[in-house]
């Protein structure tokens, strides 16, 4: 009897056997196909984080070219008003400033004379301005000397005081011989930036 049921057991374990196969190969099939689904899942998501990159990056770039456009606007506004502050090749402008100061500050003129524009190199360019030096003569008192010289400060166009020499007046104690030399820096043109303009 033990022979017959070993043998049962031997026929079952046989008869299970190609179950026990078939599901062996449907683990092994799904076990691939999950693995191709997670090696998918995996480069997915490699993706996702490129592309976060990505657009990260491009709305940085867009972000900085709007703050950067912003800022090379003020610096040209910036660059025009310290342009519109340099007096043109225009010398008739510059002398029709000066006698309008001389008049409204009450100043006797006795004589303006401008001297030889000079090149002046700008650090860190090859460009270059000219700079026409002027020399004044003329008579007032304390008053009308500061008053001329803060409408000089004050003007619309860029002049700087390099010399004041005063001396009494022997004929008016109250009034002074007075020689001023000044500056005034004129923006020159190059051929090159006419053509671009």
């Amino acid at each position: 009897m033990r022979i017959k049921i070993e043998q049962l057991k031997n026929l079952k374990k046989l008869k299970a056997l190609p179950a026990i196969i078939i599901l062996l190969i449907i683990a092994a099939i799904s076990l691939r196909g999950y693995q191709a689904l997670w090696s998918k899942n995996t480069k997915l998501k490699g993706d996702i984080i490129k592309k976060r990159e990505e657009i990260a990056k491009s709305a940085n770039i867009s972000s900085l070219k709007r703050t950067g456009g912003s800022k090379i606007k003020e610096l040209e506004e910036k660059l025009s008003s310290i342009e519109n502050r340099f007096s043109s090749i225009n010398t008739e402008e510059i002398f029709s400033s000066l006698n309008r100061f001389v008049e409204s500050s009450g100043i006797s003129l006795k004589a303006i004379s401008p001297m030889e524009k000079t090149e002046v190199a700008i650090p860190g360019s090859k460009e270059k301005y000219s700079e026409l030096p002027i020399n004044l003569k003329f008579e007032c008192g304390y008053n009308q000397l500061l008053s001329f010289l803060d409408k000089i400060e004050n003007a619309g166009k860029a002049m700087s005081v390099t010399e004041i020499k005063i001396q009494t007046n022997p004929v008016n104690i109250w009034e002074h011989n007075i020689e001023l030399s000044l500056k005034v820096p004129m923006l020159t043109v190059s051929a090159d930036k006419l053509k671009n303009k």
